[in-house]
């Protein structure tokens, strides 16, 4: 709507979502089940969970076959993960199949057209209709670029390190902080401007020269203490290991690296005893 297309209606199984705005408030029309088909949409955008994303197409496709047109229809879906392929059982109404995914965290709805700029968004290869949905997100801003289907698992999968997991880390983090040191009036601050001088480094300067820390100083004795110190919280001390497992790999790729050091930095991660650590 944003971008001046007139939006027929919307129909959802959860008109008034618990914490979300209802449709009709955010000036959409309310349909019925079986006016999606009648309004003759040329695009539909399907947005439900990925679980429940095939039976909805499926109930689509049982829908009575309109009268055969020449307009170009093209059915879009917003999921990460699954592949275009689901949307086939709508072609026997017409549609095309599609799939495009905004690489950004959605936390409520926003219509003043805004929220797609500067967005990466991962246009799957072979998409109906791609040069108009390109030429669509990028009026809204976007910057859209083409994922083999092959590959969406992966790219969905990183998304979500990126996103989801990151806000998972800082919780963890957050907790770690206030339990060494609880008289610190604001932890979050403190985890958030440490993470973000971090994202700063890795954009600025790539993953290898943005690495800092006993890890990237080889630093055995430092990461003993850590590992003692998180101990009493077993999720924690799982996050640290794995996380400063994938550091060493990295780590191992600067020069100057101590290759005997970093061994027994890895023993001493894997807690296994070494004459280093005993």
């Amino acid at each position: 709507m944003a971008q001046g297309l007139t939006c027929q209606g919307v129909w959802t199984p959860n008109p008034d979502r618990a914490g979300r705005p209802s449709a009709s408030c955010l000036g959409f029309r309310l349909l019925t089940w079986n006016e999606w088909q009648e309004a003759r949409a040329n695009l539909l955008i399907l947005a439900p969970g990925d679980h429940a994303m095939g039976e909805l197409v499926f109930r689509m496709s049982q829908c009575p076959k309109l009268e055969t047109t020449h307009e170009v229809r093209c059915a879009l879906h917003l999921s990460g993960s699954l592949s275009k392929d689901v949307l086939s059982p709508l072609e026997r109404l017409g549609y095309g199949g599609a799939a495009i995914h905004p690489l950004r965290a959605f936390a409520q709805h926003e219509t003043d057209g805004k929220s797609l700029r500067g967005v990466f968004c991962g246009l799957e290869e072979g998409s109906s209709e791609a040069e108009g949905i390109t030429s669509l997100f990028a009026s809204a801003g976007g910057e859209v670029m083409e994922i083999p289907s092959r590959g969406k698992g992966a790219y969905h999968g990183s998304a979500t390190m990126a996103t989801n997991l990151v806000v998972a880390l800082l919780y963890t983090a957050e907790k770690e902080l206030t339990r060494g040191a609880p008289k610190i009036p604001c932890p979050r601050d403190v985890i958030a401007s440490l993470a973000q001088s971090a994202v700063d480094s890795y954009r600025d300067k790539g993953a290898k020269e943005a690495l800092t820390g006993p890890i990237e100083r080889q630093d055995l004795s430092a990461i003993q203490t850590h590992l003692e110190a998180i101990s009493p919280a077993p999720a924690s001390l799982e996050v640290y290991r794995a996380l400063s497992l994938a550091a060493l790999e990295l780590a191992r790729e600067k020069s100057g690296c101590d290759l005997t050091k970093m061994e027994a930095i890895r023993l001493c991660l894997d807690g296994i005893p070494t004459k280093h650590n005993r």
